[in-house]
């Protein structure tokens, strides 16, 4: 399930070569499917490239923002030649209570053991290339242009591909000129953060030959060692499914994989609960797996990294569609 490093700026690692900067691993799911008959895919765990190193936004040309809501005024009738008073518009909805291009809002506030850090409902439009901008910066940034994936056969291009608008971030996934574009934006201010829970609300085109492998990557960048964690994790084909990943923080690697009968066509909420010992998967608020085997408990980044996959092609260049994320929302361990 993962990513790849570049030579200068350590993106991602080959599935099938170890890396002279950040190791790429290769492993398959150790652990039965927790809540679903689909069976347990094979994966090669994700190397994310180092984020110390952000592109720099392109200029982000202006967008029209998503409009507030209000009450439609009451039409006065005709048949009396006393006019009835439009009524009130309703107040602006606070963020508990709107509702998302998903249908369902984000969370906000402490959770009991949790306390929030930070929720994104991604509400400022940003023109494509324009990610993270400056309504963006203070808390995301994204991988170089020019980078390539875990697979090689595709480059992060967010120059390309990432855009805000309508409430949502969108990965406009393609291909020009031969090169498979993909994007990795990631979560800068988790970078230092032992232990979180982490929530995303997303869903995609069917998209063959590209995936997700949204994950916290260790700090330190040591692989093994660290450990590494993965949800949602798939191939991003119109019947493939939403898988999880927690690889073992061990010199000598495996994992512990959780397998789902959802495909991305539809919306959903991925959530990890990494605490001392344990590590939960819940989708759509429903527990798929545990791990507690060598859970990792060095500091770990976020990173939203979608690529192409691991089944060793390239996809067709005909290949063309949409990632979209609603909402992230954060939490620290109390």
């Amino acid at each position: 399930p993962t990513a790849t490093a570049t030579p200068t700026a350590t993106p991602t690692a080959s599935p099938t070569a170890t890396p002279t900067a950040t190791p790429t691993p290769t492993a398959s799911p150790t652990a039965s499917p927790a809540s679903a008959p689909a069976p347990t895919p094979t994966v090669t765990p994700t190397v994310a490239p180092s984020p110390t190193q952000t592109a720099t936004a392109a200029p982000a040309p202006t967008a029209t923002p998503t409009a507030t809501p209000t009450a439609n005024p009451t039409v006065a009738p005709t048949a009396t030649p006393t006019a009835t008073p439009a009524s009130t518009p309703s107040p602006t909805p606070t963020a508990t209570s709107t509702l998302s291009p998903s249908g369902q809002a984000a969370p906000v506030g402490d959770l009991t053991g949790w306390h929030q850090t930070y929720v994104e409902n991604f509400g400022t439009p940003v023109a494509t290339g324009g990610f993270p901008g400056t309504a963006y910066s203070g808390h995301w940034g994204v991988y170089n242009d020019g980078w390539k994936d875990t697979s090689k056969n595709g480059t992060y291009m967010p120059s390309k591909v990432m855009s805000v608008h309508d409430g949502m971030m969108d990965y406009y996934i393609h291909t020009e000129n031969g090169v498979h574009m993909v994007s990795a934006p990631w979560v800068t201010t988790t970078k230092g953060q032992t232990y979180g829970r982490y929530s995303v609300r997303f869903k995609a085109d069917s998209l063959p030959g590209y995936k997700t492998a949204w994950l916290l990557w260790p700090d330190s960048e040591s692989w093994p060692n660290d450990g590494e964690i993965d949800f949602p994790e798939g191939n991003l084909g119109a019947t493939d499914h939403i898988n999880a990943f927690a690889h073992y923080a061990s010199a000598t690697g495996g994992q512990d994989a959780f397998s789902t009968s959802s495909t991305y066509s539809s919306w959903h909420t991925a959530t990890v609960e990494w605490v001392p010992g344990k590590v939960t998967f819940l989708l759509d608020g429903n527990v798929i797996g545990t791990s507690t085997k060598l859970v990792p408990t060095n500091a770990m980044h976020w990173v939203l990294q979608t690529e192409t996959n691991l089944d060793g092609y390239a996809p067709s260049d005909a290949v063309a569609g949409h990632v979209y994320v609603d909402w992230v929302a954060l939490w620290t361990k109390i």
